[in-house]
């Protein structure tokens, strides 16, 4: 019941999401287009046939993984057949966990993407950035002889562009992810629950124990597979920072715009969250470690007493 109830929100939370955010989803899409457009005029090319063939491994990985996941979970049921009393909330409860499983593996891969697409945007200006910054370590001269002036302005611009994107994709995808991550702690929860059980009992079924160890190991792919995109992709932002102190010039203007550009990613303080309750990188995976646990002793306890 649990995880049926866990399942239900989500998915009524991702399609009235889906519903009253569709005008901002186009937004954040037009957006990226906006973006490279301003990129190729300013003389920089986005090589989208290398990024094509990037997501298409991507999304055949992923609906292998999916697939994969399905037949398991068709196998536990037809295993336990024989052992359950087939009630209409029992069946309710696998059909809105398969349902759940193919929704899930379907928007992961989009949230995936989608910040793939800033990160991948971001390394862009950062390359750039490298550039600039060697030809200035060889020749100190290089930035007031070739006019760098106008490009560090350029890139200032589409960086921050790229930052009011990040907000916007927060805005967008913020409460289906809080729901999202809420529905996985719930059901690893409860499968490792299930494990410590069967490692309990007389006769411990190792097959039912397998299953239900990848099962618990897919979901936290998922959750992993998220959270170090959000987290690589604040890093690259991060960078850019970074490598605009590398470049050194005697050009009054180019030093007060590298101060300006610095300021800029020092005062955006962007990153990824789940409606913002929590920023979602690698301390997430952690908590949900702790979280996971703790909730399952309390399981243990309360199973304990109620037998």
């Amino acid at each position: 019941m649990m995880s049926l109830v866990s399942s239900g929100m989500y998915l009524i939370v991702l399609w009235t999401n889906v519903l009253i955010k569709r005008d901002k989803s186009i937004e954040f899409l037009v957006k990226i287009v906006d973006f490279d457009v301003k990129v190729q005029t300013s003389g920089l090319k986005i090589n989208y046939q290398r990024y094509q063939k990037k997501t298409i491994k991507r999304f055949l990985f992923k609906h292998l993984t999916l697939i994969f996941h399905c037949t398991l979970y068709v196998m536990m049921i037809t295993n336990n057949f024989s052992s359950i009393d087939l009630r209409i909330d029992v069946v309710l409860s696998y059909t809105m966990a398969m349902v759940y499983m193919i929704v899930n593996h379907e928007f992961s891969f989009q949230v995936v993407e989608l910040i793939l697409m800033l990160k991948e945007r971001f390394q862009l200006l950062n390359n750039r950035l490298e550039k600039i910054a060697k030809h200035c370590s060889s020749d100190i001269s290089f930035v007031e002889n070739t006019g760098i002036f106008l490009t560090l302005t350029k890139i200032c611009t589409l960086h921050h562009h790229l930052c009011k994107l990040i907000k916007l994709f927060n805005n967008i995808f913020g409460p289906v992810l809080l729901s999202l991550f809420t529905t996985i702690f719930v059901i690893m929860t409860i499968l490792i629950f299930y494990m410590s059980g069967c490692l309990q009992a007389k006769i411990v079924q190792w097959d039912v124990i397998s299953k239900l160890s990848v099962l618990s190991l897919l979901y936290g792919v998922t959750l992993i597979s998220i959270c170090d995109v959000c987290y690589s992709t604040i890093e690259e932002m991060a960078r850019s920072g970074e490598l605009i102190h590398k470049i050194e010039t005697y050009d009054h203007d180019v030093i007060d715009e590298i101060e300006m550009f610095s300021l800029q990613i020092a005062n955006e303080n962007v990153q990824f969250s789940a409606a913002g309750f929590f920023p979602i990188n690698y301390t997430l995976v952690f908590s949900f470690i702790g979280g996971v646990t703790t909730y399952m002793i309390i399981l243990k306890q309360l199973a304990a007493t109620l037998s």
